[in-house]
Protein backbone atom coordinates (compact mmCIF):
# COMPACT_ATOMS: atom_id res chain seq x y z
CA UNK A 1 0.00 0.00 0.00
CA UNK A 2 2.93 2.36 0.55
CA UNK A 3 3.41 2.45 -3.24
CA UNK A 4 0.03 4.16 -3.53
CA UNK A 5 1.34 7.29 -1.80
CA UNK A 6 3.66 8.43 -4.65
CA UNK A 7 0.81 7.67 -7.07
CA UNK A 8 -1.53 9.78 -4.97
CA UNK A 9 0.81 12.77 -5.03
CA UNK A 10 2.54 12.56 -8.41
CA UNK A 11 -0.03 11.12 -10.82
CA UNK A 12 -1.45 14.65 -11.38
CA UNK A 13 2.07 15.99 -12.07
CA UNK A 14 2.51 13.34 -14.76
CA UNK A 15 -0.83 14.43 -16.21
CA UNK A 16 0.44 18.01 -16.32
CA UNK A 17 3.53 16.91 -18.26
CA UNK A 18 1.34 14.99 -20.72
CA UNK A 19 -0.37 18.27 -21.66
CA UNK A 20 2.80 19.22 -23.52
CA UNK A 21 3.31 15.84 -25.21
CA UNK A 22 0.33 15.85 -27.55
CA UNK A 23 -1.52 19.11 -28.34
CA UNK A 24 -4.68 17.38 -29.58
CA UNK A 25 -7.52 18.62 -27.34
CA UNK A 26 -9.16 15.22 -26.77
CA UNK A 27 -5.88 13.53 -25.79
CA UNK A 28 -4.78 16.39 -23.54
CA UNK A 29 -7.96 16.74 -21.51
CA UNK A 30 -8.52 12.97 -21.32
CA UNK A 31 -4.98 12.48 -20.02
CA UNK A 32 -5.54 15.24 -17.47
CA UNK A 33 -8.73 13.63 -16.21
CA UNK A 34 -7.28 10.09 -16.11
CA UNK A 35 -4.24 11.12 -14.06
CA UNK A 36 -6.32 13.20 -11.66
CA UNK A 37 -8.72 10.29 -11.20
CA UNK A 38 -5.74 7.95 -10.64
CA UNK A 39 -4.80 10.12 -7.66
CA UNK A 40 -8.39 9.89 -6.40
CA UNK A 41 -8.40 6.09 -6.69
CA UNK A 42 -5.12 5.93 -4.75
CA UNK A 43 -6.67 8.06 -1.97
CA UNK A 44 -9.76 5.84 -1.81
CA UNK A 45 -7.66 2.65 -1.68
CA UNK A 46 -5.55 4.13 1.12
CA UNK A 47 -8.73 5.01 3.01
CA UNK A 48 -10.02 1.44 2.63
CA UNK A 49 -6.67 -0.05 3.66
CA UNK A 50 -6.27 2.14 6.75
CA UNK A 51 -9.86 1.44 7.77
CA UNK A 52 -9.35 -2.31 7.41
CA UNK A 53 -6.19 -2.23 9.56
CA UNK A 54 -7.31 0.31 12.14
CA UNK A 55 -4.71 0.87 14.84
CA UNK A 56 -1.87 -0.69 12.83
CA UNK A 57 1.03 1.31 11.39
CA UNK A 58 -0.21 3.60 8.64
CA UNK A 59 1.39 3.66 5.15
CA UNK A 60 4.61 5.67 4.81
CA UNK A 61 6.95 6.17 1.88
CA UNK A 62 10.44 7.27 2.92
CA UNK A 63 13.60 7.41 0.79
CA UNK A 64 16.74 9.47 1.18
CA UNK A 65 16.61 12.60 -0.98
CA UNK A 66 19.65 14.74 -0.06
CA UNK A 67 21.63 12.30 2.04
CA UNK A 68 24.42 14.69 3.10
CA UNK A 69 21.93 17.00 4.82
CA UNK A 70 19.51 14.33 6.09
CA UNK A 71 16.69 15.44 3.79
CA UNK A 72 14.20 12.66 3.10
CA UNK A 73 11.47 12.19 0.57
CA UNK A 74 9.01 11.21 3.29
CA UNK A 75 5.29 10.99 2.58
CA UNK A 76 2.61 9.38 4.70
CA UNK A 77 -1.12 9.12 5.23
CA UNK A 78 -2.76 8.67 8.63
CA UNK A 79 -5.97 9.66 10.37
CA UNK A 80 -4.85 13.26 10.74
CA UNK A 81 -4.40 14.04 7.06
CA UNK A 82 -6.55 11.31 5.50
CA UNK A 83 -9.87 13.21 5.31
CA UNK A 84 -8.48 16.42 3.73
CA UNK A 85 -6.32 14.29 1.43
CA UNK A 86 -9.36 12.25 0.39
CA UNK A 87 -11.63 15.21 -0.26
CA UNK A 88 -8.97 17.14 -2.21
CA UNK A 89 -8.13 14.10 -4.35
CA UNK A 90 -11.84 13.59 -5.05
CA UNK A 91 -12.69 17.21 -5.90
CA UNK A 92 -9.84 17.95 -8.32
CA UNK A 93 -11.14 15.66 -11.11
CA UNK A 94 -14.39 17.66 -10.92
CA UNK A 95 -12.37 20.84 -11.42
CA UNK A 96 -10.85 19.27 -14.54
CA UNK A 97 -14.32 18.36 -15.81
CA UNK A 98 -15.62 21.86 -15.08
CA UNK A 99 -12.98 23.28 -17.45
CA UNK A 100 -13.56 20.59 -20.10
CA UNK A 101 -15.02 22.94 -22.71
CA UNK A 102 -13.00 26.09 -22.01
CA UNK A 103 -12.24 27.79 -25.31
CA UNK A 104 -9.12 29.72 -24.33
CA UNK A 105 -6.07 27.96 -22.90
CA UNK A 106 -7.71 24.69 -21.91
CA UNK A 107 -4.44 22.73 -21.82
CA UNK A 108 -2.84 25.44 -19.73
CA UNK A 109 -5.52 25.54 -17.06
CA UNK A 110 -5.67 21.74 -16.92
CA UNK A 111 -1.90 21.55 -16.44
CA UNK A 112 -1.94 24.20 -13.72
CA UNK A 113 -4.83 22.54 -11.89
CA UNK A 114 -2.90 19.26 -11.92
CA UNK A 115 0.24 20.95 -10.58
CA UNK A 116 -1.94 22.47 -7.83
CA UNK A 117 -3.28 19.04 -6.97
CA UNK A 118 0.24 17.64 -6.62
CA UNK A 119 1.46 20.57 -4.52
CA UNK A 120 -1.53 20.48 -2.16
CA UNK A 121 -1.46 16.71 -1.67
CA UNK A 122 2.33 16.82 -1.24
CA UNK A 123 2.07 19.43 1.50
CA UNK A 124 -0.62 17.42 3.29
CA UNK A 125 1.31 14.15 3.16
CA UNK A 126 4.83 15.46 3.88
CA UNK A 127 6.52 13.95 6.93
CA UNK A 128 9.80 15.81 6.37
CA UNK A 129 9.91 19.54 7.14
CA UNK A 130 12.11 20.33 4.13
CA UNK A 131 9.76 18.46 1.80
CA UNK A 132 6.81 20.21 3.44
CA UNK A 133 8.43 23.57 2.73
CA UNK A 134 9.02 22.49 -0.89
CA UNK A 135 5.34 21.73 -1.53
CA UNK A 136 4.11 24.59 0.67
CA UNK A 137 6.07 27.07 -1.47
CA UNK A 138 4.85 25.43 -4.68
CA UNK A 139 1.11 25.84 -4.00
CA UNK A 140 0.85 29.59 -4.85
CA UNK A 141 2.70 29.36 -8.19
CA UNK A 142 -0.01 27.68 -10.34
CA UNK A 143 -2.65 29.82 -8.60
CA UNK A 144 -0.73 32.95 -9.53
CA UNK A 145 -0.57 31.94 -13.19
CA UNK A 146 -4.24 30.88 -13.35
CA UNK A 147 -5.40 34.11 -11.72
CA UNK A 148 -3.17 36.27 -13.93
CA UNK A 149 -4.34 34.63 -17.16
CA UNK A 150 -8.00 33.75 -16.60
CA UNK A 151 -9.10 36.29 -14.02
CA UNK A 152 -11.26 39.40 -14.42
CA UNK A 153 -10.14 42.98 -14.76
CA UNK A 154 -7.70 43.87 -12.00
CA UNK A 155 -6.55 40.28 -11.69
CA UNK A 156 -2.83 41.12 -11.97
CA UNK A 157 -2.89 43.22 -8.81
CA UNK A 158 -4.73 40.54 -6.82
CA UNK A 159 -2.41 37.81 -8.10
CA UNK A 160 0.68 39.85 -7.26
CA UNK A 161 -0.62 40.52 -3.75
CA UNK A 162 -1.20 36.80 -3.28
CA UNK A 163 2.28 35.79 -4.43
CA UNK A 164 3.90 38.53 -2.32
CA UNK A 165 2.13 37.35 0.84
CA UNK A 166 3.06 33.77 -0.02
CA UNK A 167 6.76 34.67 -0.28
CA UNK A 168 6.70 36.23 3.19
CA UNK A 169 4.85 33.18 4.54
CA UNK A 170 7.36 30.75 3.02
CA UNK A 171 10.28 32.77 4.38
CA UNK A 172 8.80 32.73 7.90
CA UNK A 173 8.21 28.96 7.80
CA UNK A 174 11.69 28.37 6.35
CA UNK A 175 13.35 30.34 9.14
CA UNK A 176 11.44 28.34 11.76
CA UNK A 177 12.39 25.05 10.08
CA UNK A 178 16.09 26.06 9.95
CA UNK A 179 16.05 26.81 13.68
CA UNK A 180 14.65 23.33 14.35
CA UNK A 181 17.17 21.67 12.02
CA UNK A 182 20.21 23.28 13.65
CA UNK A 183 18.97 22.74 17.21
CA UNK A 184 19.06 18.93 16.92
CA UNK A 185 22.23 16.87 16.68
CA UNK A 186 22.38 14.88 14.48
CA UNK A 187 20.52 17.27 12.21
CA UNK A 188 17.29 16.02 10.64
CA UNK A 189 14.10 17.30 9.05
CA UNK A 190 12.07 14.13 9.68
CA UNK A 191 9.08 14.87 11.91
CA UNK A 192 9.20 11.37 13.42
CA UNK A 193 12.82 11.80 14.51
CA UNK A 194 12.19 15.33 15.84
CA UNK A 195 9.22 14.28 17.98
CA UNK A 196 9.95 14.79 21.69
CA UNK A 197 13.41 16.31 21.15
CA UNK A 198 12.62 20.03 20.98
CA UNK A 199 11.35 20.66 24.52
CA UNK A 200 13.72 22.86 26.52
CA UNK A 201 16.01 23.55 23.56
CA UNK A 202 17.43 27.05 23.12
CA UNK A 203 18.93 28.84 20.16
CA UNK A 204 20.87 32.04 19.62
CA UNK A 205 19.50 34.82 17.41
CA UNK A 206 21.56 38.01 17.07
CA UNK A 207 23.51 37.02 20.15
CA UNK A 208 20.43 36.44 22.30
CA UNK A 209 19.50 33.04 23.71
CA UNK A 210 15.80 32.29 23.20
CA UNK A 211 13.64 29.23 23.71
CA UNK A 212 13.48 27.18 20.50
CA UNK A 213 9.86 26.00 20.90
CA UNK A 214 8.61 29.56 21.34
CA UNK A 215 10.48 31.23 18.49
CA UNK A 216 10.35 28.37 15.96
CA UNK A 217 6.69 27.62 16.61
CA UNK A 218 5.80 31.32 16.39
CA UNK A 219 7.57 31.72 13.05
CA UNK A 220 5.94 28.61 11.56
CA UNK A 221 2.51 29.57 12.90
CA UNK A 222 2.81 33.10 11.51
CA UNK A 223 3.83 31.77 8.09
CA UNK A 224 0.96 29.29 8.02
CA UNK A 225 -1.55 31.94 9.16
CA UNK A 226 -0.54 34.28 6.34
CA UNK A 227 -1.48 31.61 3.82
CA UNK A 228 -4.82 30.64 5.37
CA UNK A 229 -8.11 32.37 4.47
CA UNK A 230 -8.65 33.34 8.10
CA UNK A 231 -9.08 36.73 9.75
CA UNK A 232 -7.10 39.01 9.93
CA UNK A 233 -4.79 37.64 7.22
CA UNK A 234 -7.39 36.80 4.56
CA UNK A 235 -7.49 40.09 2.63
CA UNK A 236 -5.34 38.74 -0.21
CA UNK A 237 -7.53 35.65 -0.46
CA UNK A 238 -10.73 37.64 -0.73
CA UNK A 239 -9.35 39.93 -3.43
CA UNK A 240 -8.06 36.93 -5.38
CA UNK A 241 -11.27 34.89 -5.31
CA UNK A 242 -13.42 37.87 -6.33
CA UNK A 243 -11.31 38.24 -9.50
CA UNK A 244 -11.26 34.65 -10.76
CA UNK A 245 -13.73 31.99 -11.95
CA UNK A 246 -15.00 29.76 -9.15
CA UNK A 247 -12.94 26.83 -10.48
CA UNK A 248 -9.75 28.73 -9.67
CA UNK A 249 -11.29 30.03 -6.46
CA UNK A 250 -12.01 26.46 -5.36
CA UNK A 251 -8.41 25.46 -6.13
CA UNK A 252 -7.22 28.37 -3.96
CA UNK A 253 -9.60 27.30 -1.20
CA UNK A 254 -8.43 23.67 -1.35
CA UNK A 255 -4.86 24.90 -0.96
CA UNK A 256 -5.90 27.12 1.95
CA UNK A 257 -7.33 26.17 5.30
CA UNK A 258 -7.57 22.34 4.88
CA UNK A 259 -3.81 22.20 4.28
CA UNK A 260 -2.82 24.95 6.70
CA UNK A 261 -4.87 23.76 9.68
CA UNK A 262 -3.85 20.12 9.16
CA UNK A 263 -0.16 21.03 9.00
CA UNK A 264 -0.59 23.33 12.01
CA UNK A 265 -2.19 20.53 14.01
CA UNK A 266 0.55 18.04 13.15
CA UNK A 267 3.48 20.36 13.83
CA UNK A 268 1.88 21.80 16.94
CA UNK A 269 0.90 18.60 18.72
CA UNK A 270 3.75 16.40 17.47
CA UNK A 271 6.74 18.77 17.69
CA UNK A 272 5.65 21.43 20.18
CA UNK A 273 3.02 19.77 22.41
CA UNK A 274 3.79 21.85 25.50
CA UNK A 275 3.74 25.16 23.63
CA UNK A 276 0.59 24.10 21.80
CA UNK A 277 -1.32 23.14 24.94
CA UNK A 278 -0.16 26.24 26.81
CA UNK A 279 -1.78 28.42 24.16
CA UNK A 280 -5.09 26.62 23.63
CA UNK A 281 -6.95 29.78 24.66
CA UNK A 282 -5.22 31.65 21.83
CA UNK A 283 -6.51 29.20 19.20
CA UNK A 284 -10.03 29.28 20.65
CA UNK A 285 -9.99 33.10 20.71
CA UNK A 286 -8.75 33.19 17.11
CA UNK A 287 -11.54 30.80 16.16
CA UNK A 288 -14.21 32.93 17.83
CA UNK A 289 -12.83 36.05 16.09
CA UNK A 290 -13.19 34.28 12.75
CA UNK A 291 -16.78 33.31 13.59
CA UNK A 292 -17.65 36.94 14.41
CA UNK A 293 -15.92 38.63 11.48
CA UNK A 294 -16.90 35.87 9.06
CA UNK A 295 -20.58 36.29 9.99
CA UNK A 296 -20.40 40.09 9.73
CA UNK A 297 -18.80 39.78 6.31
CA UNK A 298 -21.27 37.12 5.21
CA UNK A 299 -24.25 39.37 5.95
CA UNK A 300 -22.93 41.95 3.46
CA UNK A 301 -22.06 39.67 0.55
CA UNK A 302 -23.62 40.41 -2.84
CA UNK A 303 -21.47 38.08 -4.95
CA UNK A 304 -21.60 34.26 -4.97
CA UNK A 305 -17.80 34.09 -4.81
CA UNK A 306 -17.78 36.42 -1.82
CA UNK A 307 -20.17 34.09 -0.01
CA UNK A 308 -17.60 31.31 -0.38
CA UNK A 309 -14.87 33.53 1.06
CA UNK A 310 -16.87 34.63 4.12
CA UNK A 311 -18.22 31.14 4.73
CA UNK A 312 -14.68 29.74 4.60
CA UNK A 313 -13.68 32.21 7.33
CA UNK A 314 -16.55 31.02 9.52
CA UNK A 315 -15.81 27.33 9.00
CA UNK A 316 -12.06 27.86 9.52
CA UNK A 317 -13.05 29.51 12.81
CA UNK A 318 -14.96 26.40 13.85
CA UNK A 319 -11.95 24.24 12.97
CA UNK A 320 -9.63 26.50 14.99
CA UNK A 321 -11.89 26.20 18.02
CA UNK A 322 -11.83 22.41 17.65
CA UNK A 323 -8.02 22.49 17.65
CA UNK A 324 -8.05 24.84 20.62
CA UNK A 325 -10.11 22.49 22.76
CA UNK A 326 -7.11 20.17 22.94
CA UNK A 327 -9.64 17.36 23.34
CA UNK A 328 -9.73 14.28 21.05
CA UNK A 329 -13.40 14.80 20.17
CA UNK A 330 -12.83 18.47 19.34
CA UNK A 331 -9.86 17.63 17.15
CA UNK A 332 -11.79 14.90 15.32
CA UNK A 333 -14.58 17.44 14.77
CA UNK A 334 -12.04 19.95 13.48
CA UNK A 335 -10.84 17.49 10.83
CA UNK A 336 -14.40 16.57 9.93
CA UNK A 337 -15.23 20.27 9.42
CA UNK A 338 -12.42 20.47 6.86
CA UNK A 339 -13.82 17.43 5.07
CA UNK A 340 -17.50 18.36 5.04
CA UNK A 341 -16.95 22.05 4.31
CA UNK A 342 -14.88 21.35 1.19
CA UNK A 343 -17.67 19.17 -0.19
CA UNK A 344 -20.14 21.99 0.47
CA UNK A 345 -17.84 24.57 -1.13
CA UNK A 346 -17.40 22.39 -4.21
CA UNK A 347 -21.16 22.08 -4.73
CA UNK A 348 -21.74 25.77 -4.07
CA UNK A 349 -18.84 26.76 -6.34
CA UNK A 350 -19.96 24.58 -9.24
CA UNK A 351 -23.54 25.83 -8.83
CA UNK A 352 -22.24 29.41 -8.93
CA UNK A 353 -20.31 28.70 -12.13
CA UNK A 354 -23.36 27.07 -13.74
CA UNK A 355 -25.44 30.14 -12.91
CA UNK A 356 -22.73 32.51 -14.15
CA UNK A 357 -22.55 30.64 -17.44
CA UNK A 358 -26.24 31.34 -17.98
CA UNK A 359 -26.64 34.79 -16.43
CA UNK A 360 -23.12 36.13 -17.22
CA UNK A 361 -22.66 37.36 -13.65
CA UNK A 362 -21.99 36.21 -10.11
CA UNK A 363 -24.22 38.89 -8.58
CA UNK A 364 -26.84 37.32 -6.32
CA UNK A 365 -29.42 40.00 -7.10
CA UNK A 366 -29.35 39.14 -10.81
CA UNK A 367 -30.89 35.69 -10.31
CA UNK A 368 -34.54 34.90 -9.75
CA UNK A 369 -36.80 31.86 -9.82
CA UNK A 370 -34.01 29.49 -10.82
CA UNK A 371 -35.60 26.47 -9.12
CA UNK A 372 -38.45 26.37 -11.64
CA UNK A 373 -36.04 26.07 -14.54
CA UNK A 374 -33.27 24.08 -12.81
CA UNK A 375 -34.74 21.89 -10.04
CA UNK A 376 -31.67 19.62 -10.06
CA UNK A 377 -29.35 22.56 -9.44
CA UNK A 378 -31.60 23.91 -6.70
CA UNK A 379 -31.77 20.57 -4.89
CA UNK A 380 -27.99 20.04 -5.04
CA UNK A 381 -27.28 23.58 -3.84
CA UNK A 382 -29.74 23.22 -0.97
CA UNK A 383 -28.09 19.99 0.19
CA UNK A 384 -24.64 21.60 -0.02
CA UNK A 385 -25.88 24.53 2.06
CA UNK A 386 -27.59 22.15 4.50
CA UNK A 387 -24.29 20.36 5.12
CA UNK A 388 -22.52 23.70 5.63
CA UNK A 389 -24.70 24.48 8.65
CA UNK A 390 -25.06 20.96 10.00
CA UNK A 391 -28.45 19.59 8.99
CA UNK A 392 -28.94 15.95 10.15
CA UNK A 393 -28.31 13.37 7.45
CA UNK A 394 -25.37 15.29 5.98
CA UNK A 395 -21.61 15.15 6.60
CA UNK A 396 -21.82 18.60 8.19
CA UNK A 397 -24.07 17.32 10.97
CA UNK A 398 -21.44 14.80 12.07
CA UNK A 399 -18.75 17.48 11.95
CA UNK A 400 -20.68 19.97 14.06
CA UNK A 401 -21.92 17.34 16.51
CA UNK A 402 -18.36 16.19 17.24
CA UNK A 403 -17.13 19.75 17.38
CA UNK A 404 -19.79 20.83 19.87
CA UNK A 405 -19.08 17.79 22.05
CA UNK A 406 -15.40 18.74 22.13
CA UNK A 407 -16.24 22.38 22.83
CA UNK A 408 -18.37 21.39 25.81
CA UNK A 409 -15.37 19.63 27.35
CA UNK A 410 -13.39 22.87 26.94
CA UNK A 411 -16.07 25.33 28.14
CA UNK A 412 -19.88 25.13 27.83
CA UNK A 413 -20.04 28.85 27.03
CA UNK A 414 -18.23 28.29 23.73
CA UNK A 415 -21.07 25.98 22.67
CA UNK A 416 -23.54 28.87 22.97
CA UNK A 417 -21.35 31.05 20.72
CA UNK A 418 -21.02 28.25 18.16
CA UNK A 419 -24.77 27.54 18.11
CA UNK A 420 -25.59 31.23 17.68
CA UNK A 421 -23.14 31.41 14.77
CA UNK A 422 -24.71 28.35 13.17
CA UNK A 423 -28.14 29.98 13.40
CA UNK A 424 -26.90 33.20 11.77
CA UNK A 425 -25.10 31.33 8.98
CA UNK A 426 -28.07 29.06 8.29
CA UNK A 427 -30.45 32.04 8.18
CA UNK A 428 -28.23 33.85 5.68
CA UNK A 429 -27.77 30.80 3.46
CA UNK A 430 -31.53 30.19 3.45
CA UNK A 431 -32.02 33.81 2.46
CA UNK A 432 -29.59 33.37 -0.45
CA UNK A 433 -31.39 30.22 -1.55
CA UNK A 434 -34.76 31.99 -1.36
CA UNK A 435 -33.49 34.96 -3.37
CA UNK A 436 -31.75 32.91 -6.07
CA UNK A 437 -33.96 29.86 -6.47
CA UNK A 438 -37.46 30.67 -5.24
CA UNK A 439 -40.07 33.08 -6.57
CA UNK A 440 -42.85 33.09 -9.11
CA UNK A 441 -40.95 34.69 -11.96
CA UNK A 442 -38.12 33.28 -14.01
CA UNK A 443 -36.71 33.94 -17.48
CA UNK A 444 -35.34 32.02 -20.45
CA UNK A 445 -31.65 32.29 -19.54
CA UNK A 446 -31.63 29.08 -17.52
CA UNK A 447 -31.20 26.19 -19.93
CA UNK A 448 -31.51 22.69 -18.50
CA UNK A 449 -28.44 21.09 -16.96
CA UNK A 450 -26.26 19.12 -19.33
CA UNK A 451 -24.67 15.75 -18.58
CA UNK A 452 -21.33 17.32 -17.66
CA UNK A 453 -22.99 19.77 -15.25
CA UNK A 454 -24.93 16.96 -13.56
CA UNK A 455 -21.65 15.04 -13.21
CA UNK A 456 -20.24 17.99 -11.23
CA UNK A 457 -23.07 17.86 -8.68
CA UNK A 458 -24.60 14.41 -8.23
CA UNK A 459 -21.54 12.45 -6.96
CA UNK A 460 -20.67 15.16 -4.43
CA UNK A 461 -24.24 15.25 -3.13
CA UNK A 462 -24.19 11.46 -2.83
CA UNK A 463 -20.93 11.60 -0.86
CA UNK A 464 -22.33 14.21 1.57
CA UNK A 465 -25.35 12.00 2.25
CA UNK A 466 -23.32 8.79 2.46
CA UNK A 467 -20.95 10.24 5.08
CA UNK A 468 -23.91 11.77 6.92
CA UNK A 469 -25.64 8.40 7.30
CA UNK A 470 -22.55 6.17 7.60
CA UNK A 471 -19.88 8.27 9.40
CA UNK A 472 -18.31 5.56 11.54
CA UNK A 473 -15.47 4.47 9.18
CA UNK A 474 -14.39 8.10 8.73
CA UNK A 475 -14.63 9.01 12.42
CA UNK A 476 -12.83 5.89 13.66
CA UNK A 477 -9.82 6.42 11.40
CA UNK A 478 -9.35 10.02 12.50
CA UNK A 479 -9.92 9.30 16.19
CA UNK A 480 -7.26 6.59 16.42
CA UNK A 481 -4.56 8.92 15.09
CA UNK A 482 -5.71 11.93 17.13
CA UNK A 483 -5.67 9.95 20.39
CA UNK A 484 -2.20 8.61 19.55
CA UNK A 485 -0.79 12.07 18.76
CA UNK A 486 -2.21 13.59 21.94
CA UNK A 487 -0.96 10.75 24.12
CA UNK A 488 2.55 10.87 22.63
CA UNK A 489 2.56 14.66 22.99
CA UNK A 490 1.51 14.44 26.64
CA UNK A 491 4.21 11.86 27.36
CA UNK A 492 6.84 13.98 25.63
CA UNK A 493 5.77 17.16 27.44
Amino acid sequence: MRALIPLLVFAPAIGALLQAVNPRPLFARTAALIMSVASSIAAILLFINIGAHLGDETPHFVVSWIHSYSVHFALGVDGLNLLPTLVIAIIFPFLIVSEWDRQFGRRGIHALLLVSQTAILGALCSLDLFLLLFFFSMIPLPLYLMASIWGDEGREVSAFRMISVSLVASASVFFGVLLIYHAIDPHTFLIEELRGKLAGKTTEIFGLSVGLPQIAFSLITFGLALRAPIWPFHGWFRKLVLKVPTTIGLAALLGGFPVILTVFTRIGFELFPETMTNHLDVWVTAGIANLVFGCLSLLQEKDMRGVMVSLSTVLAGFSLIGIGTGHPTGLVGSQFILFSSMLSFAIFGFASEILRYRARTYEIASYRGVLRALPDLGSATLLGMASAFGVPGTAGFIAFALLLMGMFNYHPGIVVTALFTMIVVSAFLIQIFRQVFLGDKTDDRYAKLGAREKLLLYPLVALILAVGFFPSPFVDIVRVTIVKILSVGSAGA
